[in-house]
C-alpha cells in the first residue's frame, strides 16, 4: 500500500472512531435541544453536512480547562 492510500485509510478510520464525538460538539453549539438533531448521524451525512480537513492542530473536546505547561521551569516529578 502506498503511503497516500495509507494515510487515506488511517483518516478513515479516525473519523469513524470520532466522527459521533465531533457530531455532538457541533450539535450542542447550534442546538441544546438533543430532540432537533438530525437522528440519522452517519459517516455518509456527516460528510454532508461537514467540510472535513486533517490537520496536525489538535482540538480538545474535554470540558474541562486545558492545562498549559510552561517547558521553561524545571520539570517536578
Amino acid at each position: 500500500m502506498n503511503a497516500q492510500r495509507k494515510k487515506a485509510s488511517d483518516q478513515k478510520k479516525i473519523l469513524k472512531i470520532l466522527a459521533p464525538s465531533i457530531w455532538v460538539h457541533v450539535l450542542d453549539d447550534w442546538c441544546t435541544d438533543e430532540d432537533l438533531w438530525p437522528k440519522n448521524r452517519t459517516i455518509k451525512r456527516f460528510h454532508e453536512w461537514f467540510d472535513l480537513q486533517f490537520s496536525s492542530m489538535p482540538i480538545d473536546f474535554v470540558e474541562n480547562e486545558i492545562e498549559r505547561i510552561d517547558f521553561n521551569e524545571p520539570a517536578i516529578f
